[in-house]
């Protein structure tokens, strides 16, 4: 019998390097995935820093009582503004900037705005608008009443001198980049005609707020290194969220850190996996051994071959055992039924 000895498949990785290989694939998809999300964190601080400068003070003391601006007047109840606000908006077009033929409509919208304080606007505004909504179908959702909480990237103070169009008396407004939570590294431009206490102006990290407005168009601007990217731009009042982290990265710390331990976590457990997978694998295939427990030299092989013994106990049974008559000490044993009787000094003798 003969046997063929078992030989390894040619692989393209050496042995024992596949889970580092595969170790240092996921740590790779880990970094980039954090590169990303800290490169988007950055081109908003830069975008803020190009556009605001330097902090800049308060728009209102914390400590100062604060009242809203009141303008009496009509709002998005009376059935003939909303007429006259399709009309307005039918010249409105998205991704592009704001245009002279947008102001109509956009001050339409401050006016409604500020005809009534938030609280009120909070209870008529839609909650279940999301990021995608306005992105994906922009027309449909144009003066809709809309209430997100947002986190504040950055505030910029545009006086009564860039300002198109100034019929309500308005000294300054404020345009703040937020983003909402299912938004994520997705902005939004939100105009407002004046800031709550606490919010700084040209600050990244300027908390957590509530807004509550009208949705104009999806507004085109030029990111870092020139990058063109759009933008929903609201149109409306704001809230400062109470008890809320006044921090903006903190949110985004957490979230960065949570993914973190995830991946890490995961890449530990595919590691985990896969080594017992070969470890088990390797167990199952591993060759039988042939060679015998007990290993017997050459010449014992040879003598066991001739003579039928070995010093071996387990070894096969030798002629002796096998023979019709066994010889001990001289004396002669035969058959009870035999022909042929040895004796003494190895005689012989005949019986029938």
């Amino acid at each position: 019998m003969s046997f063929t000895p078992h030989r390894e498949r040619p692989s393209l990785v050496p042995g024992g390097f596949g889970l580092r290989l595969l170790a240092m694939l996921g740590a790779l998809a880990l970094i980039g995935a954090t590169i990303y999300s800290l490169r988007n964190q950055f081109l908003a601080a830069r975008a803020a820093e190009r556009a605001a400068g330097q902090q800049a003070p308060v728009a209102v003391d914390p400590k100062t009582p604060w009242k809203e601006t009141i303008i009496p007047g009509p709002s998005d109840e009376d059935p003939a503004e909303r007429e006259d606000m399709k009309r307005l908006l039918e010249v409105v077009s998205d991704q592009r900037a704001i245009e002279a033929v947008d102001s109509p409509a956009y001050f339409r919208m401050l006016k409604w705005a500020m005809s009534r304080p938030i609280s009120e606007l909070e209870e008529r505004a839609r909650r279940d608008i999301l990021f995608t909504d306005l992105w994906q179908q922009p027309q449909k959702h144009r003066a809709e009443l809309i209430r997100l909480r947002m986190h504040v990237v950055r505030v910029i103070r545009n006086d009564k001198t860039k300002v198109v169009e100034n019929s309500l008396g308005l000294e300054n407004l404020y345009e703040i980049c937020a983003w909402t939570d299912d938004s994520a590294d997705n902005p939004y431009v939100v105009v407002v005609p004046e800031l709550p206490p606490g919010i700084r102006i040209g600050v990244e990290s300027s908390g957590e707020i509530v807004f509550v407005g009208y949705f104009l168009k999806v507004f085109a601007y030029d990111a870092f290194q020139d990058k063109h990217r759009g933008a929903p731009m609201l149109v409306g009042r704001i809230r400062t969220v109470a008890g809320a982290n006044p921090h903006l990265g903190a949110s985004r710390a957490s979230g960065l850190t949570a993914m973190l331990v995830g991946g890490g976590v995961l890449i530990c457990v595919i590691v985990l996996l896969v080594a017992l997978f070969r470890m088990t694998r390797g167990t199952r295939r591993r060759p039988v051994s042939l060679s015998s427990s007990s290993t017997l030299s050459t010449e014992e092989v040879e003598n066991w071959l001739e003579h039928g013994r070995t010093g071996d106990p387990d070894a096969a049974p030798s002629a002796d055992r096998l023979s019709p008559a066994v010889t001990t000490n001289g004396q002669s044993h035969h058959h009870e039924n035999g022909s042929t009787r040895v004796t003494g000094e190895g005689e012989t003798e005949e019986s029938t």
